[in-house]
């Protein structure tokens, strides 16, 4: 998520500048959306301008970035895309997390759901976790109730249920969490379950422009994905 440059450098006779639109550099050697200014010259030559879909993807980015500071309170080091739950508790309010040292879980959802609201081709996706020492029998069943609670939580800030979707982990991802590096995996250590929030779009069919998920899917996903399977068939043995 490392920020594009936006000093310049460019060639021949350009200042260097970037231009504010693609007309700055029209009928001559001026500047424009291209970094680097122009080439020295080139009357009536057409300025190469920024995809606004591009521009929108490094906004996207630039955003989710700032999102990942910390929730003001929180105690333990994990990201601000986590949202904490007390302890056997999966509902949302002033106090979620107060016990576990994920704070400010309401307010979290609201810089989310704001951010969200700006980029309509976004949606938020909701993966649910329990801490992992919790019983099998019932991780999964409290992990869905987990999600179910951010759903709502962000319906009520005005981020439509058709724009979320919600997967439930049970513990299996806060056990996988707990042995890695990533700064998640305080919470897990202190037996900490929680909903992490990611962004995603879906690939638009134009011009080969891939899907985007972010931020970053943590290495721990992958390593629960097998575990999560088991949790998953042994609720539906147990009904």
């Amino acid at each position: 998520l490392a920020a594009p440059r936006a000093d310049g450098g460019g060639g021949g006779g350009g200042s260097g500048q970037p231009a504010v639109s693609c007309e700055a550099g029209r009928g001559g050697g001026g500047d424009s959306m291209q970094d680097g200014g122009g080439g020295g010259g080139g009357a009536g030559r057409e300025p190469p301008c920024a995809d606004p879909a591009d521009l929108e993807d490094l906004a996207i980015r630039a955003g989710v970035r700032s999102l990942l500071a910390p929730s003001p309170g929180s105690t333990l080091s994990s990201l601000g895309n986590v949202v904490g739950f007390e302890f056997a508790g999966v509902d949302l309010d002033d106090e979620a997390g107060s016990e576990s040292g994920i704070c400010g879980g309401r307010a979290t959802l609201r810089r989310w759901a704001r951010f969200a609201s700006r980029h309509e081709r976004l949606r938020l996706r909701v993966d649910a976790h329990v801490g992992p020492t919790a019983p099998p029998a019932v991780a999964l069943r409290y992990a869905r109730l987990r999600g179910a609670s951010v759903a709502r939580e962000l319906d009520s800030l005005g981020l439509s249920l058709d724009r979320v979707d919600v997967a439930s982990w049970g513990l299996s991802a806060t056990a996988a969490a707990a042995a890695s590096a990533h700064p998640n995996g305080d919470s897990a250590r202190a037996g900490c379950g929680w909903a992490e929030i990611f962004v995603s779009q879906a690939s638009d069919g134009v011009g080969g422009r891939a899907s985007l998920e972010l931020p970053r899917r943590p290495d721990y996903y992958p390593a629960a994905a097998a575990r999560r399977l088991g949790e998953e068939a042994q609720l539906a043995e147990g009904g």
